[in-house]
């Protein structure tokens, strides 16, 4: 069964993403990053990028649920530069040939707008899952396949992207397919179909 989430990531020291994983310490190319929410301004994080395959890791443990509660993009509005990203994300899906009766999962929604986005142009069968958004921590049905699944900068909080990515597959039906993208790593766009 899927699990739903994971309530930190653990620190990350070796990757979890190549064949010929590098380790930290020991690689080239490392920097220090405060955290992106404001109230935990002052938390720095150690990130790492693996010289076998590109992907950036965290060496310290990230407790999500902490930093979470006070993220800002919960309380995000759907803006006119929203509404064109949107725009965009709606006619890949409907290129890979999503129609609008489909169900169509958003795992790591955040606030809904995309699933809002969604609903207004007439899909009658979005879900948005999101653990950290009290609107959207729900089960959305998750016994029954989706015809496809979404997920927006989602995956590089995850510790283990491999399964994250065979727990999303897991959710879709066996046609359908899942689109993750991510700002971190390589995963900058993977279109994935089980």
């Amino acid at each position: 069964m899927f699990q739903a989430v994971e309530v930190s990531v653990p620190a990350c020291v070796s990757c979890n993403l190549c064949d010929q994983p590098a380790t930290f310490p020991g690689v080239a190319d490392v920097g220090r990053i405060p955290c992106n929410v404001r109230k935990f301004k002052d938390k720095v994080f150690t990130m790492w990028r693996c010289a076998g395959c590109g992907s950036v890791h965290c060496a310290e443990d990230a407790d999500l649920p902490l930093y979470y509660a006070a993220y800002p993009l919960k309380e995000q509005k759907l803006t006119f530069s929203e509404r064109i990203g949107y725009g965009n994300r709606m006619r890949l899906l409907e290129r890979q040939g999503v129609k609008r009766t489909d169900r169509i999962l958003d795992y790591g929604c955040g606030a809904g707008l995309f699933v809002n986005f969604l609903r207004t142009k007439g899909f009658q069968n979005v879900s948005g899952y999101d653990a950290f958004v009290p609107e959207y921590s729900g089960n959305p049905r998750f016994e029954e396949p989706f015809d496809a699944v979404v997920s927006y900068d989602v995956i590089e909080h995850d510790d283990d992207t491999r399964e994250f990515m065979r727990s999303l597959a897991g959710l879709a039906a066996g046609k359908a397919w899942n689109r993750c993208t991510s700002i971190a790593g390589p995963f900058t766009t993977a279109w994935y179909r089980p």
